[in-house]
Order: C-alpha cells, then structure tokens, then sequence
C-alpha cells in the first residue's frame, strides 16, 4: 500500500515521496524540510471547497494552521479507492497533547463562501438534537433501561441551556459586539495539536465554542484544573454577553448526549452513560465552580437552581 501511495501523491501532486509512514489511518511523509500528512476526508463533500476557502482565509491571519494543498485538477480533494484524501502541508509545531491555553480565537468575516459552515445556530440546532433524543426514547427504553434513569435531567439541562441562550442573544446585540471565529467541530481534553491545527476540523462558530466544549471534555475524561480554568478564562477577555453564552453553552450536556448515541448505535455499552449518571453532583458543582470564576470577570445571569443544589 505504501508504494501505491507513493504513486497516487506522485500522480496527483507531483511530489517525490521516499519514505511513507502509515499512522492511526494517516499517511505521513517529508519532502525536503516540510511536512506532509495524507488524510481521509470525513465530511460532507459540500463542505470542502468552503473549507479550503477558510483554511486561505486563516492562515493570512495564522500560519499555524495546517495547509491544504490542491492537486493536479486544482481541486482540495483526492479520490483514491473510493476514499476522499486531502493533502495537508503541516506545521514545525510538536505534536503534544494540547492543553487550554492553546485554544486560541482567528477571527473571521462570514461570507457567501463559508456560510455553509457557521454553527452559530445553538438553540435551533440544540433544539432538533433533544427533539431526536426524545423521539429515540420512544423506541429504546426497553432495549437500554440504563439510558432512561437520568436521560430527563438532562433533557432538562438541555432545556435551560436553550433557554438561557435564548435570553442573551434577545438582551444582547451579540451581532454588533461579539465576532465570529475559527472554530472546532469539536474538541477535546484527549486532543493533540494535529487536531486543532487541522484544517478539516474547523467550522465557523462564537469563540465560546471552542472554551465550552473543551472544558466539558475536560469534565468527562477527568483531566480538568480549576487553577488553570480560571488562569484562562480570565486571559480570554470576553463580553460579558460572550461570557453569558460560554456558560450557557457548557450548561447544554452535549457530552452526554454524544454518548446516549454511541449507546444507541451500540458503539458503546450502558454502562458509561451509568458512569456519568453517577457524577451528576460532580458536574454541577463543576459549573458552579466556573460560573464563580465568571462571575469575578462580569456578571452574567444566575442559573437558581444549579445554586440551590449545590
């Protein structure tokens, strides 16, 4: 298969490829002192021209970002057994595991030619995911009896967090004082620095995006500093209707949500929505924590009985 790759990046972008190195579905490689990786593409192929417009788009402003390189037929994508590639000239950054301090914002102007990429849509979108949720229920309660103990104090969650969102966006002219950012699907505490660097991870989102989800990452697999949490989130300097959405967004449990699918797909078993049912006290204290940290930077709107609980 090595030479066969060898061939293919020969063929479609002219690159004489010596030795290929075949790591975790990725294929590495260097050519003179760059860098490449040759990676699967995962997503929707709609979604990879506007990707490889912001991919231009960030690094005018971070050269940090990995590169898409087009091949022969000026095109982001190389097809190859059936499986969508993509080139990416990497960076001189060490591969380490990425720590928050990393999460840094890019930020960018939504035109026509990435609009298909902007996630800004959370409540509307956080809508649809407990409505499926709900409609899931129906059809495997029977099936997983697990999933049902706890899954309506997280619908319930879910709700405030919609809710709470909701009050900011209609208080705040969020539009006119917040901008929009380079922004991750979705990261992760476990994440490396080839994963937020990597072009084809990227969406266009608030800034809170990635914050948020990266301490609720931190939260799951356990890895989470206060002391460090609170070093960041006062270094971030956000408005305070960007604060509000940062702790509004880490109040929807997506986490759990993420893994009541994987149940469902049986891509996991039962018993790790039980782990997370059993650290529900945990998590509230873990919010209650970080809104105290946000609240020594502005005042954002209280959550009554989060506080009451805890």
């Amino acid at each position: 298969m090595g030479d066969e790759m060898k061939n293919t990046i020969k063929y479609y972008y002219n690159l004489n490829v010596e030795n290929i190195h075949f790591y975790h579905q990725k294929y590495f490689f260097n050519i003179g002192n760059s860098a490449y990786a040759f990676i699967i593409y995962n997503r929707a192929q709609e979604e990879i021209i506007p990707l490889f417009e912001l991919n231009k788009m960030t690094l005018q402003q971070d050269q940090n970002y990995y590169q898409i390189i087009t091949n022969r037929d000026k095109m982001p994508i190389t097809v190859v057994d059936n499986i969508a590639y993509v080139l990416l000239k990497l960076n001189n950054i060490p591969n380490r595991e990425m720590q928050i301090s990393d999460i840094h914002f890019v930020p960018i102007w939504l035109d026509k030619k990435i609009e298909i990429l902007n996630r800004f849509s959370w409540t509307y979108l956080w809508s649809q995911k407990i409505d499926y949720i709900e409609y899931q229920l129906k059809h495997y309660e029977i099936e997983f009896p697990a999933l049902i103990e706890n899954v309506w104090y997280f619908i319930g969650m879910g709700e405030n967090a919609i809710s709470y969102v909701q009050n900011i966006m209609q208080s705040n002219n969020v539009a006119n004082q917040d901008y929009l950012t380079v922004a991750h699907r979705r990261l992760s505490s476990k994440d490396k620095l080839f994963d937020y660097y990597n072009p084809i991870t990227l969406v266009v989102d608030h800034p809170a995006r990635d914050v948020a989800e990266y301490l609720k990452s931190s939260f799951l697999n356990d890895t989470y500093d206060m002391t460090q949490i609170e070093t960041y989130i006062q270094s971030i300097h956000f408005t305070s209707s960007g604060y509000g959405l940062l702790f509004g967004r880490l109040l929807f449990p997506s986490f759990y949500f993420d893994i009541f699918q994987k149940v469902i797909n049986k891509e996991l078993e039962e018993k790790n929505i039980l782990l997370i049912n059993e650290r529900i006290h945990e998590y509230e204290l873990y919010l209650n924590d970080i809104f105290r940290i946000i609240r020594k930077q502005t005042d954002i709107e209280p959550i009554d009985w989060l506080i009451k609980k805890t």
